[in-house]
């Protein structure tokens, strides 16, 4: 199957901040980025977003969610420092579709819940249906 089942978007985001010194302090290379002000597909970008976004066609949430542990997990400490000195915010976004009336499994484990409490990181699940 080569559908993609899953997309999980872990987003810093703020008004304004310096995305390459985040870069360079955690060395994760971003996904996607905005910038406040720019345009964007549809609209002008409200806030700048730093983003490393997986895609996945498994049934289950658990390998994206442990994607982003493994990669986030050993800078956790430096992105709760980051955002605190810069009035930053953290969000997980998880977009499942749904393919002939196939509906992914939507499981959090308790060591990525714990991972995400520390980091004050927002979660938001969003539907398709394709």
């Amino acid at each position: 199957m080569n559908k993609i089942i899953y997309e999980a978007h872990f987003s810093i985001f703020g008004d304004s901040f310096n995305i390459t010194e985040l870069t360079e302090l955690i060395k994760i290379e971003p996904t996607k980025i905005t910038v406040r002000g720019e345009k964007g597909k549809y609209s002008f970008y409200k806030e700048t977003s730093w983003n490393y976004i997986i895609e996945s066609n498994k049934l289950y949430l658990e390998y994206a969610t442990k994607t982003i542990f493994d990669v986030f997990n050993s800078k956790k400490e430096i992105i709760k420092r980051y955002i605190n000195e810069n009035n930053l915010k953290i969000k997980l976004e998880i977009i499942f579709n749904i393919y002939d009336s196939i509906v992914p499994s939507l499981y959090l484990e308790n060591y990525f819940i714990e991972f995400l409490n520390f980091l004050k990181c927002e979660v938001d699940f969003d539907g398709y249906i394709l």
